[in-house]
Parts: structure tokens; sequence; C-alpha cells
């Protein structure tokens, strides 16, 4: 069984300074390989209080230095609002740097705060996450990313390469279709992933909002806190 530990870096009430919960979530990063956990993961979130992630990479080469083992991933990368070219370039960079370690996670984002504040269209958000994923998983696997598309052209219309293509992709792109890429075959496995609020919803609620707020607050105002945070990227 493969067990992994998403950080998610939030300070929905105030209570710690940013600094004491980038600490907190760092200490636990560096032990995740020792207490057996064998990926870890964080998302790409902005401008709030929700999640302090917005360079998910870096944080992972972090991981790297202390790391050995553990595979390093991002749930996800938010492809809308970012170069295709940075996207491949700062994934390969963190493969090379962790030996082989890296898993690229993709989706297209549904936060209209974010959307806004990069000048960014959310109507085109699911176009440019599909033309932006094909580009780089073809330049993934191909060692080359050439795309002529609608919303993207590659740079001066050409190519952009590099050697030793291998970086281990997952995405959510189309409610919760995910694949994965087997670069030795060149083979693309599809997995359903159902997301229903009586299961991994309901854990992840339990298990890391609920942990988060002060003792003596009800379930209920515990949930409304993440709630009212999610709401504040949402509209």
């Amino acid at each position: 069984m493969h067990s992994g530990l998403s950080l998610v870096f939030q300070n929905l009430d105030g209570h710690m300074t940013d600094a004491e919960v980038y600490q907190h979530e760092l200490g636990l990063a560096a032990r995740a390989e020792d207490v057996g956990f064998d990926s870890v993961w964080t998302p790409e979130h902005h401008f709030s209080d929700y999640q302090l992630t917005p360079n998910v990479p870096q944080f992972l080469s972090w991981v790297a230095g202390r790391t050995t083992r553990v595979k390093l991933g991002t749930m996800v990368t938010v492809l809308p609002w970012h170069d295709p070219v940075r996207v491949a370039e700062n994934f390969i960079l963190l493969d090379h740097l962790s030996q082989g370690r890296a898993i690229l996670g993709i989706g297209r984002g549904l936060g209209r705060v974010e959307f806004d504040a990069f000048r960014a269209e959310m109507s085109e958000s699911r176009r440019r996450f599909t033309e932006y994923s094909e580009a780089i998983l073809n330049g993934l696997e191909s060692g080359v990313m050439e795309h002529d598309g609608d919303l993207w052209l590659s740079p001066n219309g050409g190519s952009v390469a590099w050697d030793e293509p291998k970086v281990e992709v997952s995405g959510a792109g189309k409610g919760w279709q995910v694949y994965r890429l087997d670069f030795n075959s060149g083979d693309r496995v599809d997995l359903d992933i159902r997301f229903v609020a009586e299961g991994p919803l309901k854990a992840w609620v339990d298990d890391v909002v609920v942990s988060r707020v002060p003792a003596g607050e009800t379930w209920v105002e515990k949930v409304g806190i993440w709630l009212r945070s999610l709401w504040s990227i949402l509209r």
C-alpha cells in the first residue's frame, strides 16, 4: 500500500503567524520519510489564508534536499495560471534535484479570486488546461515541447528541447479524471476517482481541517471556518 502525506499550510483562523504555519508544516515534511510515508503532496493556492502554497516546486525542492526516497507531487499545478514551458522546466529541474522522484499533478483551478488576481480569464480555463496539458505531456514524453494551438504557441513558433524526459504525471482536469503516464512503455492508464462527502472528503475534513481549529468549538463551527475560507477563493 502507498501512503502519502498532504501538507496544506492553512492559516484559517489566524491563531498562528504565517511563519509559525510554515515551520509546523515543514517539520511534518522533514519527518515524513522517517515515519514511513511514501510521498509528500502540496496544492497550489494564492491570495488568501486558505492555503499558503504559492510556489509548490520550491517547497518540494526543499523536501527533496532532506529526503532520499519519498515521491514529491503537486495536487495540483494549476495550468491556466502558468506558461507551459515554465511548468515543464520547473518539474524537470525538480526531477533532477530529487533523482527521479517528481510527480507533476495538473488541474485547471476553480478559485475566481485567483483567476482575477492573475488577470486570467476563468471562462477559458478548460480550453487552456486542454491545450497546456497536451503541450506539456507531449513535451515530457518526447523531450521536445512543440505546440501550435488557439491559446498557446511554442516560442517563436518552434520547439523547446531537453534531455531525458521522465517526469511522472497525474492530472485532475475533467472532474476527477486522473491518469498516470508510464514512461517505460508509453502507455497511459486512466483512473476514475469518486470524491464523495462520506468518503475521502469527510476524512479530509475530520483529519486536517478540524485538527487545525482550537479546541472547545463545535464540529459545525470548525467546518464553518473551512467553508468560509473556501468560499473566499471561489466567489
